[in-house]
């Protein structure tokens, strides 16, 4: 009777320490919750830009840009800053283009692979040593998948000699 006992006190005290770590952790993901709305509303009243899961994910609004430093007239400033201004946007604008090719390059080869899956019919044997005819969907590499990513490869190969940055290609 009092192993019975025993048992039943141990269960009782681990079930209360259970019970008692997880209204913990609630109470410190309550505090967190409370402390991210916190810094939000702080960077809102700030001015600063909070970016949200659903501006990351493309759902959002696009930040727009704000006034270039060429756009305001200022007297003292340095004649050679307008170039720099001017540089920035052109290689800014070359990015992009670049980026849009490596894109659309990505898309014709994810394209060309949805193509090369097909269905294909097997005949399996059964466990009673019955054929058993099944579909499959089998990839099978085209001509056009190899000349896609042949494409991409000179792609980058370009870009590479161009003296550009490798990241330009993400």
């Amino acid at each position: 009777m009092t192993i019975v006992r025993t048992i039943a006190v141990r269960c009782c005290l681990i079930a209360a320490v259970a019970l008692g770590a997880s209204a913990l952790c609630g109470a410190q993901d309550e505090s967190l919750a409370e402390l991210a709305r916190r810094a939000k509303e702080k960077k809102q009243k700030a001015g600063a830009k909070v970016y949200t899961d659903d501006d990351l994910r493309g759902g959002g609004p696009r930040p727009s840009p704000g006034p270039s430093p060429s756009a305001t007239p200022d007297a003292a400033r340095d004649p050679d800053a307008s170039d720099q201004d001017r540089e920035a946007q052109q290689r800014k604008e070359l990015e992009e283009k670049w980026r849009v090719r490596f894109y659309a390059a990505r898309e014709k080869i994810a394209d060309a692979e949805l193509r090369c899956w097909h269905n294909v019919i097997r005949a399996e044997t059964g466990p009673a040593g019955f054929i058993v005819p099944m579909v499959v969907r089998e990839f099978q590499e085209s001509e056009e998948l190899r000349n896609r990513r042949q494409e991409f490869a000179d792609l980058e190969e370009e870009l590479r000699r161009a003296g550009l940055p490798p990241g330009w290609a993400r």
